[in-house]
């Protein structure tokens, strides 16, 4: 069997850098999703990951000295509320934040940490495509992981309250937020 070539593929000359420093905001460590919605494109962010590295180090925590970067006392000197940005007419701009709830000590925590997956998907029930966003919570210092969802992404996404009562979908016999769509 003959090898089949492989092409050279994408150079460095074939991108330009259209964010930087965390699109302005050095405390978003990543950008952990992107996808493409109603022709703008949005990135889901996580912030301040090498400060938590520092505050609380893995078993095989990386030795670095200095530490790459400015680490308070404590966690909740950061804010690490996840952030969603959007790239519309050759700029980004930040189109939602996640909210503080109430911790399990009852102190102020940030919601969401990280926004780690994006897609548009339209289901059997919904009118139009939607854009819908996998976030990365904390058990321990509020709630569990969650979906966002939204038809039209203005200033911010809709999402079940802390407190939203969970039902059950007539069709599928699913259990889902109340402000889900049942598909």
């Amino acid at each position: 069997m003959a090898a089949s070539r492989i092409p050279e593929g994408l150079k460095t000359s074939d991108f330009s850098r259209i964010a930087a420093n965390g699109f302005g905001d050095p405390q978003n460590s990543y950008a952990h999703s992107m996808a493409e919605f109603r022709g703008d494109i949005y990135a889901g962010t996580s912030r301040h990951i090498l400060a938590l590295l520092k505050l609380f180090p893995p078993t095989d925590a990386a030795s670095m000295d200095p530490w790459p970067v400015r680490v308070p006392e404590t966690v909740q000197e950061l804010d690490l509320r996840a952030e969603i940005w959007r790239w519309r007419a050759g700029a980004w701009n930040a189109v939602h934040r996640s909210p503080e709830i109430p911790g399990k000590n009852g102190a102020p925590v940030p919601r969401d940490l990280g926004y780690r997956g994006m897609s548009v998907f339209r289901g059997r029930s919904d009118t139009a495509p939607a854009l819908y966003v996998s976030c990365l919570s904390s058990v321990a210092r509020g709630t569990g992981a969650r979906l966002l969802r939204s038809e039209e992404v203005r200033n911010s996404f809709p999402s079940a309250p802390r407190d939203s009562a969970t039902r059950t979908c007539p069709r599928s016999g699913r259990s889902s937020h109340s402000t889900t769509t049942c598909s």
